[in-house]
């Protein structure tokens, strides 16, 4: 049911490569995991669930969680995302000042990171005036209706400033690829009697 991912930081990014940098470091750590939800607002989807920890040299700006679907962006930008607010939290940089987050499902993935595929991203809310700190710990959320497959990574980035990128070690469940539904041989003649 669960699997790992390696992450890793890169500076000064221009454009997104998966080769690890020579300036990477490892700078955060954490736990994705799928609950089915049975009743409620979000009946019949997943909740999905990332906790991180961070170590930063500037503060946490948003967090991208690359879902892997580039292989099939049709079906892909066709499933749903939903998100509560706030879609997460964590503690400030300022004692007793919360940081909550808004989430979002963008298709076109994140361009401040040169990344053009379907993303779950996370920013900062200003809700509160609080900002987060170079070190901590995170909880994002979102709902979709994409059960959990044990045998996919899905990479996880941490961004400052456009610039600096943060990589780091995610295991636990991700999102299934709208792209492997499972499918069946049927001849037409079985097809044709579905409909008669």
């Amino acid at each position: 049911m669960h699997r790992i991912l390696s992450v890793t930081i890169c500076v000064l990014v221009l454009s997104f490569t998966a080769a690890i940098s020579p300036v990477a470091a490892l700078c955060l750590d954490g736990t994705i995991v799928a609950t089915y939800q049975s009743d409620g607002p979000y009946r019949g989807l997943y909740l999905y669930t990332v906790t991180l920890n961070f170590l930063l040299e500037k503060g946490l700006s948003n967090v991208t969680l690359d879902l892997e679907f580039s292989e099939c962006l049709d079906y892909a930008c066709h499933q749903t995302f939903l998100f509560a607010d706030p879609a997460g939290e964590s503690p400030g940089e300022v004692a007793n000042c919360p940081v909550t987050y808004v989430g979002e499902f963008n298709c076109a993935g994140n361009p401040s990171i040169d990344l053009a595929v379907p993303v779950v991203k996370w920013d900062v809310s200003s809700a509160f005036g609080c900002e987060p700190g170079t070190t901590g710990a995170v909880t994002l959320r979102f709902y979709t209706n994409l059960g959990p497959d044990p045998n996919k990574d899905v990479s996880l980035f941490l961004i400052k400033n456009g610039q600096e990128v943060c990589e780091g070690t995610l295991t636990g469940d991700a999102p299934v690829s709208p792209c492997s539904v499972p499918t069946r041989d049927a001849r037409w003649g079985e097809i044709k009697s579905m409909y008669q």
